[in-house]
């Protein structure tokens, strides 16, 4: 069985500004793609603590194993720190799946 992963990524930095495609992309190459060479990001609009903000939606197919699940959890807290984010919200369910 495999894992069906999504990380929720708010856009908005406290400080000011926005997490651009380009931070993001630099942020994946180093912290992503080392670990799972496939995934999927989507633009998305999220609301955290009541205001309306970009963001980006994470999306990782991967084995159940525990040091897996850490290295995603990883990613999550990278992310946090790196563009000053108050939470990182990673939702996983088991899946069946196939490459084709």
């Amino acid at each position: 069985m495999d894992r069906l992963t999504k990380l929720f990524l708010g856009a908005t930095v406290p400080t000011g500004g926005i997490v651009t495609r380009r931070a993001l992309d630099n942020f994946l190459s180093g912290a992503v793609t080392p670990e799972f060479p496939g995934f999927t990001v989507q633009d998305a609009t999220g609301s955290w603590e009541g205001e309306t903000e970009p963001a980006w939606i994470l999306t990782i197919v991967h084995n159940s194993k525990q040091q897996t699940l850490i290295d995603v959890h990883r990613i999550g807290l990278a992310y946090k720190a790196t563009f000053r984010q108050g939470a990182v919200l990673i939702v996983s369910t088991v899946v069946d799946s196939v490459l084709v």
